[in-house]
């Protein structure tokens, strides 16, 4: 047997230890780090493992054999530990232990790689990025790929500093050089990109330097250096090098800036990523040198054996696992299966369902009968969850142990008796194959847990306009929840609460406690088909229904349309009551609506009594011809009223306490009091009650309740490219833990600043947008309000289309803050399901505001508003369907004829993403809509301009035009996409043949870090500004950001129209194309294919193929080309490749996605 004996210092060791014999030692310092080998032993012995400062040492029992494993691992700054097993059983504890100072060396400025690694990591002929973060007062090199102590080569690399410059001189071949001197002790990040022969020289957020053919082969005998080079070239390196890492790829320019914009953690994980340990001045410490790989220390690691009988083979170094996934799945038992049901139907069991519930994500696997897309074994199914692949959002915020509990309930519950066929049985082979890891990794998730999530710490105001749940059947469609008490932090951090409905003017609840609501929904904890509810005891509950009688005849009754489920959705009638706006004064509301003629505010507020709460609601009545009657609460509250001994307290024959107040030719103030004490106590409580406060100096504007301005920095690209990104760094570090998802955004007249809305209800105004990026001030003027996604500025006014209006914000004394939220159009019909987001803002030459509505997710329409094009009057009193059958319409675009553009997303009776011309009364589609459509036939719909496969853009954006008197040259007056699934924009070239749009899209070639759904053109500088975020599915998970994208002058090689002939498409370009190359039909492929709408989510392609080209016909310009292809007939699905040249000789390559409806006959 084995068994552990010993963990220190190595300079604590034992004399039994002093006697080691190395038996086998790493070629090069080792990190994060599993070390599997087989031993034999005919005696008793100690193998000893050893790296860095710590060592871990195991005692051999007579005659054995078997496998040892050792894992070692220590994060920069951190302490290192180890651990082991043998046969697979842990042996002993994790060890702990500090680098020893005489281990602990590697100055910054000398790095030499491994042979292996200079020809697998560092092979500098092939594309490669390299990047480096220094300061110095001198010269030297930075980094090379050269031979050590001997001569310059040919074909060897460097990057190094002469009289304060960047070069890179590849031997006997050249060398580039540019930019402003370096040697000034300040820190500089420079970056080296090769891509197919072409070199690009970064230097602090700009591009200093490039050159086409510069490129070599290996130098024979070259390795990786940092900090030196040869004996007679480069020089050492006079400074200090914090930072060097490598990719086995050129970065694309996107990256490249960001990567040299103190932004390097943003860029992709690198090959090497080499950061210095702390320098110690013992020369001894020369012997043995540390290293960073990937933030973790390296060291050479080292087994020694005190017995020559003890035989050590088949040494094996691989990565670390993130926990030990084979203690956590060996663990497994019901304890393990009680945690993941836990987190199964409190998150998954939404989009997955169960075998007796439906899941509302189409294409969420079914556990119970589906089939596994990325592996069935357990371990595929954790990388599913970690990693997503497309199928699924990652599920990052989940640790190892939380992500093997759901996989075994999964597992047991749905898997292995239900559908045997995805069952895979763990025995120990599979046992053994599981990653091993230093412990069973973090025990708290980075989300969930001790700390709280984005959405919890965020502070939202006093105020948060929201669809909340009162109890079941009983949910505020269009909530105005107020916090009641005092406190710092908003809402979130209260401990009572208010919740009005603004569709029927009802108190839905008033409540107490600790956690406010269960913060479930898609834009707090993403989960779907989910809906937040109030969490606390409830002090009283009104049900759905007016809270206000209908002011003619004094009833109650509901009289609103009925959704397709029987329930009434969306406002009274104005003539009853109608809602008007919330006044915001400090940490107080004011409620401001109608009932008939009469103007009315409410303020609400809370008294005490003992340990017991009092809700009160101070209601002011302007002038009233009739009496007016409020719902107040349920028989079994109290309640009481002061201030007016004429409003009288009746007990309703339903139930309820109501109040009524009679006419009045003066303004009238009453407190209303509700509790759940005694009658009795409350009544003797009124006595020493205060009389009802006057309103008037609450609706007047607020002190400043957010005075900090949070100011980024700017980051302007370069001017190389046709298009350049400039990017205003977001306030991600805020005093109000603002997520900064951005839902929409507009310039403010004097072009200088923008006002800019996030998902979960911010507004800000920002800054220094006009001329060259800078110092930006972000100012919060806002917040609080329901999931904003469109904004306009008209006449100076901010407007904000939100799911339960469109708002007008109004700054009532001139401080930039808002004060009053005016409701200035509430028309649309809102249902607690979570996909019906309200959708862009844009205005018409008369003022009238257009957004778009979604439709319920996999669900049938309840309401007329679901999937819908809508129209706001310029005075915001009217509303009007302009065109249905959507399914998630992302914004709208308005045509110069007066036609819409809305993009749609793949779904059901949506077989691709599609781009829809929109007219008055058209329909699009989606049969699940609210409309009289039977007839699901496709020549039913209108067809959309274009059908987009999920490849090219898996969910796109609003659309624009390019204004013509804009900065873009050759795509003035063309059409552009955003893109929020894929994170780019393309141009939209289309034509028309007989009143239908036809066309197709293609990329500019710009890729963004998060997705892009808002853009508009700057009024003055011509320019394209584009907001976006990630908050559903997509490709580009970065939360936000505020670009410009910029037109630098240099012409795009792009094709600018489209347009079907009589056998086959024609395709202008911006520049004239070479004659050979483009006259040649193996420059282009064209490929087709069907698509099947139907009831199901989404279609793949049906009868995809390649269609021949017979003839190229190239323009006497050079500039257009016609595709002669007789096979060519109208298609949903088309994709037009080429790899062409300009006229003086410049390559470029693209791809347009298209449809084509109609072919012309001449």
């Amino acid at each position: 047997m084995m068994h552990y004996i010993l963990s220190v210092l190595l300079f604590l060791c034992s004399s039994l230890l002093l006697e080691a014999k190395e038996l086998w030692k790493s070629n090069e310092p080792i990190a994060n780090s599993l070390i599997r080998a087989n031993y034999e032993s005919s005696e008793s012995g100690i193998i000893s493992f050893s790296t860095g400062g710590g060592l871990i040492a195991l005692k051999t029992e007579g005659k054995t054999s078997g496998i040892i494993k050792f894992a070692t691992s220590q994060k920069v700054g951190g302490k290192g530990r180890l651990k082991a097993w043998i046969n697979d059983e842990q042996v002993g504890e994790i060890i702990e232990f500090e680098n020893q100072k005489s281990q602990t060396v590697n100055t910054s400025k000398f790095f030499s790689s491994s042979d292996k690694q200079a020809k697998e990591t560092f092979d500098l002929s092939k594309d490669f990025t390299t990047y480096v973060r220094f300061k110095t007062k001198g010269n030297g090199t930075l980094f090379s790929k050269s031979v050590p102590d001997k001569k310059w080569i040919e074909n060897g690399k460097v990057l190094y500093i002469d009289d304060g410059r960047l070069i890179y001189d590849i031997g006997w071949k050249g060398q580039i050089s540019g930019g402003k001197k370096v040697n000034d002790n300040q820190w500089h990040e420079a970056l080296l990109v090769t891509r197919s022969g072409n070199v690009k020289l970064f230097l602090d957020g700009k591009l200093i330097q490039s050159k086409k053919d510069f490129a070599a082969k290996i130098a024979a005998g070259s390795i990786f250096q940092i900090g030196k080079c040869s004996v007679d070239f480069g020089g050492n390196f006079g400074g200090d090098i914090s930072n060097v890492r490598h990719w086995k790829r050129a970065l694309n320019d996107k990256e490249s800036l960001l990567a040299v914009s103190n932004r390097i953690d943003e860029t992709n994980t690198p090959d090497f990523n080499w950061k210095p340990i702390s320098e110690s001045n013992d020369p001894a410490n020369n012997q043995t040198q540390s290293t960073v790989i990937d933030g973790f220390v390296a060291n050479i690691a080292k087994i020694n054996v005190n017995n020559e009988n003890i035989k050590i083979s088949n040494v094996e170094i691989s990565n670390l696992g993130d926990a030990d996934h084979f203690q956590i799945v060996k663990s497994w038992d019901h304890n393990s299966l009680d945690r993941g049901a836990r987190i199964y139907n409190g998150l998954c069991i939404t989009c997955h369902g169960t075998d007796k519930v439906e899941g509302t994500l189409p294409t969420a696997l079914r556990f119970h009968e589906g089939q596994f897309k990325n592996g069935k074994d357990p371990l595929s199914m954790y990388s599913t969850l970690t990693k997503g692949y497309n199928q699924m959002v990652a599920q990052t915020w989940m640790t190892p142990q939380q992500k093997w509990d759901v996989i075994h309930y999964i597992r047991e519950t749905f898997i292995k008796d239900q559908n045997p066929s995805q069952f895979v049985e763990i025995d120990n082979k599979y046992m053994k194959s599981l990653p091993r890891g230093i412990d069973l990794g973090p025990q708290s998730p980075s989300i969930f847990g001790s700390e709280d999530p984005k959405w919890k710490k965020m502070n939202y105001g006093s105020v948060q306009f929201w669809t909340i749940q009162v109890a079941p059947g009983n949910i505020a469609y269009k909530g105005i929840a107020v916090r009641l008490d005092e406190g710092p932090g908003g809402v979130s951090k209260g401990n009572k609460w208010i919740l009005y409905d603004h569709d029927t003017m009802r108190v839905a609840a008033a409540w107490t406690g600790e956690g406010y609501i269960d913060w479930r929904g898609i834009a707090f904890d993403q989960s779907h088909g989910s809906h937040a509810s109030l969490v606390g005891e409830k002090v009283f509950a009104n049900p759905v229904g007016p809270g206000i009688a209908n002011p003619k005849n004094g009833s109650f009754k509901d009289p609103r349309f009925l959704g397709r489920d029987g329930k009434p959705y969306g406002p009274l009638p104005r003539e009853w009551t109608h809602y008007k706006g919330t006044y915001l004064h400090g940490g107080r509301a004011i409620i401001k609506y109608t009932i008939g003629d009469t103007l009315v505010h409410e303020l609400p507020g809370y008294e005490t009594l003992g340990n017991n709460i009092i809700i009160t609601r101070t209601i002011e009545v302007n002038s009233s011809k009739k009496p007016l009657k409020f719902r107040i609460a349920p028989l079994n509250a109290s309640v009481a009223v002061k201030g007016n001994e004429n409003v009288k307290l009746l007990k309703a024959d339903d139930g309820f306490y109501n109040i009524e107040i009679p006419p009045t030719n003066d303004k009238l103030n009453i407190k209303v009091l509700i509790s759940s004490i005694d009658q009795i106590q409350l009544d003797k409580h009124i006595i020493n009650s205060g009389n009802p406060i006057t309103l008037d100096p609450l609706i007047q504007g607020s002190v400043k309740r957010w005075p900090t301005i949070v100011t980024t920095e700017g980051k302007n690209g370069g001017a190389e490219s046709a298009f350049e990104v400039d990017e205003i760094s977001l306030p991600l570090e805020n005093p109000w833990n603002s997520w900064m998802r951005l839902g929409g955004f507009d310039f403010f007249p004097d072009g200088e600043r923008a006002a800019v809305a996030t998902w979960l209800g911010d507004v800000f105004i920002v800054d220094g947008i006009k001329g060259e990026f800078k110092k930006h001030r972000w100012q919060r003027i806002a917040t609080g309000l329901f999931q904003p996604l469109g904004v306009k500025i008209v006449n100076n006014s901010i407007y904000v289309t939100c799911r339960d209006q469109l708002a007008k914000l109004h700054d009532l004394n001139g401080d930039n803050e808002i004060d009053y939220v005016e409701s200035y159009n509430n028309d649309h019909q809102v249902t607690e399901h979570f996909h019906e987001f309200a959708m862009g803002l844009q205005t018409d030459e008369k003022g009238n505001f257009y957004y778009a509505k979604s439709a319920r997710h996999a669900k049938t329409a309840l309401v007329p508003h679901h999937g819908t094009l809508i129209k706001v009057s310029s005075d915001g009193k009217q509303s009007e369907i302009i065109a249905n059958g959507f399914r998630a319409a992302n914004g709208v675009c308005l045509n110069p004829d007066g036609t819409f553009i809305v993009t749609d997303q793949e779904g059901h009776w949506n077989p691709k993403n599609r781009i829809n011309y929109v007219k008055k009364g058209g329909f699009y589609g989606n049969m699940f809509g609210y409309h009289d459509v039977t007839d699901n036939s496709d020549s039913a719909m209108e067809q959309p301009l274009c059908w987009i496969t999920n490849s090219f853009d898996r969910s796109p954006g609003e659309l624009m035009w390019v204004p013509d008197n804009a900065k873009w040259g050759a795509l003035n007056g063309k059409l552009l996409n955003l893109s929020y699934g894929t994170g780019k924009i393309f141009l939209v070239p289309h034509e028309k043949i007989n009143n239908q749009a036809q066309g197709g899209m293609i990329s500019l070639g710009l890729d963004f870090p998060t997705g892009i759904m808002r853009g508009r053109f700057h009024p003055e500088n011509g320019q394209l500004y584009a907001t976006g975020m990630f908050a559903w599915a997509g490709s580009k998970r970065g939360d936000g950001g505020l670009y410009r994208i910029r037109h630098t002058g240099v012409t795009p090689k792009l094709p600018i129209s489209l347009k079907a002939t009589k056998n086959g498409i024609e395709m202008k370009f911006t520049s004239p194309l070479e004659k050979n190359q483009s006259a040649n039909t193996k420059s282009y492929q064209i490929k087709v294919w069907d698509l099947k709408r139907t009831r199901n989510y989404g279609s793949r392609h049906y009868n995809e193929r390649l269609l021949e080209i017979n003839k190229v016909v190239l323009s006497e310009d050079n500039t257009m080309v016609r595709l002669i292809i007789p096979e060519l007939k109208p298609t949903w699905g088309m994709s037009i490749k080429y790899k062409l040249k300009t006229d003086n000789g410049e390559e470029f390559q693209g791809e347009i996605n298209n449809s084509i409806h109609k072919m012309p006959q001449t």
